[in-house]
């Protein structure tokens, strides 16, 4: 893994918090969109990190922002309930809090992504709580 800059590790995490706070201040009922303007920003910035984050080798995290990518779009047109808004905070947080975690020196928690991939492969939902303190995953799995 090359040195990942502090800049980029800076501003994608910090980026990453003002959009899970605007994606949390939207209110999405079942018969919603997400609004195209912060789809389009939230998109730009998953393809952004996406492409940063292989440069300097965090493939994890390149491939979690990749497949929110994949998700979002997925969303453009659909209704967007309490479900699927909860999976993409969900990979929002993860992909900060590794954001976060490679910043501090440490290495990234493969178990993070190994949840989220397991919840997504499963066709389940998640619903976040976050507060300054952490956040609280509620994981919902179809039977």
């Amino acid at each position: 893994m090359e040195k990942v800059p502090a800049e980029f590790l800076e501003d994608a995490i910090n980026d990453l918090s003002e959009i899970s706070s605007e994606l949390r201040s939207i209110t999405i009922a079942g018969d919603q969109t997400l609004p195209p303007l912060f789809s389009k920003k939230l998109f730009r910035l998953l393809h952004t990190i996406k492409g940063s984050a292989q440069t300097f080798g965090l493939e994890g995290e390149a491939q979690l922002a990749h497949d929110t990518e994949t998700y979002l779009a997925a969303l453009k047109e659909d209704p967007v309930g309490e479900g699927a808004a909860g999976l993409l905070t969900a990979a929002l947080d993860i992909l900060s809090k590794n954001l976060v975690l490679i910043a501090e020196g440490n290495a990234p928690n493969p178990i993070l992504d190994i949840v989220w991939d397991a919840v997504k492969k499963a066709g389940g939902s998640v619903k976040v709580d976050s507060n300054p303190g952490g956040a609280r995953f509620e994981i919902t799995l179809p039977l």
